[in-house]
């Protein structure tokens, strides 16, 4: 999943960095472009291997993995900064298709390339992997992508009479704004494209509704996640209480006990109750503007506005691409890792016997051959979460000094968002950018 979701980010990347409008870059610097990008994230790639996969049963899906991500990095990066000689001079309307169909090209290349891993190619196999995980995953987020950018070219004709700066800060409100409705209205459309379906009618859906009732958590249905395949997981979708779903995978309904499923909702609610499900977009929002406010402040010194300066261009585009991996996998690595720990101690705020929690981790572990002290960047070792809970069960007030803990570094983390945003807006202001 979070595999897919970074490749997607650097190919969205690709397509909005800055290119000139009447005097193209010459397709070398472009293919420079390409390649300086490639071989930095091969390297990203490689490292990670080295320091969190390990020698371990399942090092082969892990390899496999690594090399789809590279692959289609490759082929999306030489692809598109040769073709994106085409937008130079194109209206809005003409540069809104082009990112269309390179968009498109992209979800197809992704299905086509893990196809391609798992095994021969065949017409008929390539048109059957068009339903995989990877493909049908990312569609709900090109889908918003292009919504997000036909939204931008009719806000910039709503609001080219104004001053460019104010023109811009209005254009970044109310997009954001429409950002947010988007968000809470694309759930329905979302879980029919993963092929979710509502969970058959059982002595288990009628405790989970319940238990869900309990804690004052409304939603649309239960359903079984689709697309995740043999995956042992389950999540909340959604944010208007009649506009969410709480997904579960077909191998957590089956091969679990009741109580542990039951121990999964409350952990999963947990993060209804604590607010994750907002603070996670806003963290990810948080390396959007600190991107815009880097390349505010460096753009006079590197001379990449309008990419007319080539080797600034491919300067600023490197390091865009080591700030969002360090971002990611530092700045929402260790909030995630912390919800996660939150979220387990849920059921005990709540009076559930923590135990079936700790159970469903370790069948987990046993069931995916992940060792327990096996570390996660986002979600932390299953061995640590285990302690956490069990530190918990220990000492009765660790539940509370937790969530002060929590709330802390929430608050350090609004004040440096917030800061960030001002800086933003005070150069918007300052330089009409």
């Amino acid at each position: 999943m979070f595999q897919s979701l970074f490749s997607f980010l650097i190919a969205i990347l690709t397509l909005e960095g800055s290119y000139p409008e009447k005097s193209p870059l010459p397709f070398l610097y472009k293919s420079g472009i390409a390649l300086a990008a490639y071989l930095f994230i091969l390297s990203l790639f490689l490292l990670q291997k080295r320091l969190f996969i390990g020698k371990r049963r399942t090092k082969r899906y892990a390899s496999q993995l690594t090399f789809l991500g590279m692959a289609e990095l490759f082929v999306w990066l030489l692809f598109v900064q040769g073709i994106l000689n085409l937008q130079a001079g194109r209206s809005d309307w003409e540069s809104f298709g082009i990112k269309t169909v390179l968009i498109t090209l992209f979800l197809i290349g992704v299905s086509f390339l893990q196809l391609t891993i798992a095994n021969s190619f065949s017409i008929k196999k390539f048109i059957h992997s068009l339903k995989g995980y990877s493909f049908l995953f990312l569609i709900p987020f090109s889908l918003a992508y292009l919504f997000f950018d036909l939204l931008k070219i009719a806000l910039s004709s709503i609001l080219s009479k104004g001053t460019s700066d104010i023109a811009d800060i209005f254009d970044l409100l109310l997009t954001f704004s429409f950002a947010l409705v988007a968000l809470a209205v694309m759930a329905p459309i979302t879980v029919k494209i993963w092929g979710c379906k509502p969970i058959k009618q059982s002595e288990l859906k009628l405790r989970l509704e319940e238990r869900c009732r309990s804690v004052g958590f409304h939603h649309r249905g239960l359903l079984v996640w689709g697309i995740m395949g043999q995956t042992i997981t389950a999540a909340l979708f959604g944010f208007l209480p009649r506009l969410r779903y709480i997904l579960f995978t077909e191998p957590l309904l089956n091969q679990f006990t009741h109580e542990e499923v039951e121990a999964v909702l409350l952990h999963e609610l947990g993060h209804f109750h604590y607010k994750h499900l907002f603070l996670y977009p806003l963290i990810c929002l948080g390396a959007g503007f600190c991107l815009s406010v880097l390349y505010a402040y460096a753009e006079p010194y590197l001379g990449i506005n309008g990419g007319t300066n080539g080797m600034g261009f491919i300067l600023f585009f490197i390091v865009s691409i080591l700030f969002l991996y360090l971002y990611f996998r530092v700045v929402f690595g260790f909030f995630s890792r912390m919800f996660e720990r939150a979220a387990d101690l849920f059921p005990l705020k709540v009076g559930y016997d923590p135990r079936f929690l700790v159970s469903a981790l370790k069948k987990i572990s046993h069931l995916t051959d992940i060792p327990l002290s096996e570390p996660n960047w986002h979600h932390g070792s299953l061995k640590q979460r285990i302690q956490t809970i069990e530190r918990a069960w220990l000492q009765p007030t660790f539940v509370k000094r937790y969530e002060a803990f929590s709330r802390a570094w929430i608050f350090c983390y609004l004040v440096f968002f917030f800061t960030i945003a001002i800086l933003f807006l005070l150069k918007l202001f300052n330089s009409g950018l």
